[in-house]
């Protein structure tokens, strides 16, 4: 049986990281920064919980863009201590699986597809795989400063 897991980057790089690369909200078709988040909390809270409140300013226009072809599937542990079973994404769990040659351009990331359930059909397949392995698949956008 294959299993799939996060690999830890440590504090120090996972700080450097939080410090770069931020996370951003899509609402009516505009792309909004959230809040700085502590180390804490980045590991912690689920900003998807959070997002409403925690929008402190649009993007402006013209200083990111998508970085073509680094859109990537991206794995989020589920707790089923969680009755609900919702999706609880953290800022840790994205910047924990951005490829370092991505690191140099990424200033954003937004998540643009959620989980879509439980995975049906093949057992081969990658979501397949990451639910039993404890993870739920999302899709992740980086964006980098406009040049």
């Amino acid at each position: 049986m294959i299993e799939m897991r996060i690999v830890d980057i440590g504090a120090d790089e996972l700080q450097r990281r939080n410090a770069k690369i931020r996370p951003v909200v899509s609402r009516n078709g505009k792309l909004y920064y959230l809040r700085p988040y502590s180390l804490r909390e980045i590991r912690t809270t689920s900003y998807y919980d959070t997002c409403d409140r925690d929008i402190i300013e649009p993007v402006k226009e013209n200083t990111l863009e998508v970085l073509e072809g680094c859109d990537f599937l991206c794995l989020h542990p589920y707790d089923y201590a969680d009755k609900e079973k919702r999706f609880r994404p953290t800022v840790a769990d994205v910047l924990r699986q951005i490829s370092r040659r991505h690191l140099w351009w990424v200033k954003a990331f937004e998540i643009i597809e959620e989980p879509q359930g439980v995975p049906s059909g093949r057992e081969d397949t990658f979501p397949s795989i990451a639910f039993n392995s404890g993870y739920h698949v999302s899709k992740v956008r980086l964006y980098g400063a406009r040049k």
